[in-house]
């Protein structure tokens, strides 16, 4: 397995959207500009996505951060800042 920061944005992105297609609560299709809104998840469903996330990158994405997150691929540009940081 590649460490953090060895991932390219594409790893990310597929890595990212398996995660959250996986969760139980998503039926729609992910893409890059979905919202926690435009998929119908309340906050309890994006608080167990968040936290899924952040074991699959080994990251703790604090709270602040997590509330100015609007889309997903707003999510994988802080994933990847990140894991470049690291």
């Amino acid at each position: 397995m590649s460490t953090a920061n060895d991932l390219s944005r594409e790893d990310i992105t597929r890595r990212v959207i398996s995660v959250i297609e996986d969760h139980k609560e998503v039926t729609d299709k992910v893409s890059l500009q979905s919202s926690t809104s435009s998929l119908d998840l309340d906050s309890l469903s994006t608080i167990g996505i968040i936290m899924a996330i952040e074991d699959e990158f080994s990251l703790d994405i604090p709270d602040v951060e997590v509330e100015q997150l609007r889309t997903i691929e707003q999510l994988i540009d802080y994933i990847s800042a990140a894991t470049q940081a690291l």
